[in-house]
């Protein structure tokens, strides 16, 4: 079973009901930095706190979001076709 799971069979009284808007932002801003977002996406992500507290599947995947290696993005092409 995962971590996911784990968590959704908390049921509806799940770890981030028990917090504040604020708390859960600045837990998501650390986590954002801490998985090496830019700072701007990070306080962008930190904004979304609200929207994902309402729903803890949406909480789980912004959470499996931050988890493993990320990459920047590479783009090349000219202004007609790009690859991504």
């Amino acid at each position: 079973m995962s971590w996911i799971d784990d968590f959704l069979d908390d049921g509806p009284d799940y770890a981030a009901e028990r917090r504040s808007i604020a708390e859960v932002q600045a837990l998501l801003l650390k986590a954002g930095l801490g998985a090496k977002l830019p700072l701007g996406n990070a306080q962008d992500f930190s904004g979304l706190a609200a929207g994902l507290m309402s729903d803890p599947q949406l909480f789980a995947m912004a959470a499996a979001a931050l988890e493993g290696p990320h990459v920047p993005v590479r783009f090349e092409g000219t202004s007609e076709h790009m690859v991504i």
